[in-house]
């Protein structure tokens, strides 16, 4: 068995017997700002959401102690953060390791998720306008983009890590209508949305269609913004929020990185894109006409965003001919 596939059902047993024990190990807590990662392992659930609800702040992400952070989220986000710790936390890239993660229901019924991680001490590159970090962080994105299907095991699905639909650009708020199994279906349903859009302009669908059958696929985080970018204290580079971790051909990637910076363009988000845009087309050896390829791919999936955020595209007509 490919170690990557051991990987995952480590990851997917062990989150299984963790969900099973915790419960059993949960003791009252006092939780001070010196506390350790191992006081919040063992700390009761409501313990741990009254020091995170007790925070004066609205984010989602808080820090409650001088080495650990705790984020409002779903399972799934955590399961992602724990697969990127894994393949890939080191001095190339620093991911946060996740602690655990629980569900905790209030007295009015409502249930929210709560992920306990590694506070990773350091500023969002987005507060950082000095250029020196500039080629750092392009380096540790193209290590990021470096974890491909092939590095991994063949076989490997496209789409979320959780065999389920995919979430995030460029899928709008439902998701993918499927879980993805090949990149026939990934096609598909890019080539569904682009033929709405092409109906909507007068013009043949051909003129648009994309295919991505025969593209490799790497681990994409498909939400590189600098905030989510942070520069350590000791110069390294982490990167945060791993909620729509996914694998996809790195034009989609990309394209999410060219969404983030006409929605709100900034100097580090244009170099970021710059960077990886040119080692991207640099890669295949096609020149001019390659980097002219490629930005009209993104431009043809910021379409799907649009049509995915417009419209609701059900499972039905998965296998409509384009």
């Amino acid at each position: 068995m490919a170690w990557h596939r051991v990987a995952l059902a480590v990851l997917t047993t062990t989150a299984s017997v963790t969900k099973l024990l915790w419960p059993l190990r949960r003791r009252p807590v006092q939780l001070t700002w010196e506390s350790s990662p191992a006081d919040f392992l063992v700390a009761r659930d409501e313990d741990v959401v009254n020091v995170f609800e007790g925070l004066e702040s609205n984010q989602r992400t808080r820090r409650v102690s001088e080495t650990v952070m705790v984020k409002r989220c779903d399972y799934r986000e955590y399961c992602n953060l724990e697969f990127a710790w894994k393949m890939l936390n080191g001095c190339e890239l620093r991911v946060p390791k996740p602690f655990r993660h629980f569900e905790y229901s209030d007295g009015a019924g409502f249930t929210t998720g709560y992920l306990i991680m590694e506070y990773l001490s350091g500023q969002p590159w987005e507060h950082l306008n000095d250029p020196c970090y500039d080629d750092a962080v392009i380096r540790a994105i193209r290590h990021l983009h470096r974890i491909d299907v092939q590095t991994i095991a063949r076989g490997l699905n496209p789409g979320s890590i959780d065999n389920k639909p995919a979430d995030g650009f460029p899928w709008g708020e439902n998701g993918s209508e499927i879980v993805f199994t090949s990149m026939e279906q990934v096609t598909q349903s890019v080539n569904k949305r682009l033929q709405t859009y092409a109906r909507g302009q007068k013009a043949p669908a051909s003129q648009y269609m994309i295919d991505f059958t025969k593209k490799s696929l790497v681990l994409c985080h498909l939400d590189l913004a600098p905030r989510n970018i942070l520069i350590l204290d000791d110069g390294s580079v982490a990167l945060i929020d791993w909620e729509t971790l996914a694998f996809y051909p790195i034009e989609f990637e990309l394209a999410c990185i060219s969404k983030l910076q006409y929605d709100n363009p900034t100097r580090q988000q244009k170099v970021l894109l710059d960077g990886l845009v040119s080692h991207s087309a640099a890669a295949t050896d096609g020149g001019k006409d390659d980097m002219e390829a490629l930005k009209e791919t993104m431009k043809r999936l910021r379409i799907v965003d649009r049509q995915s955020i417009r419209y609701h595209y059900g499972e039905e007509s998965i296998d409509d001919e384009y």
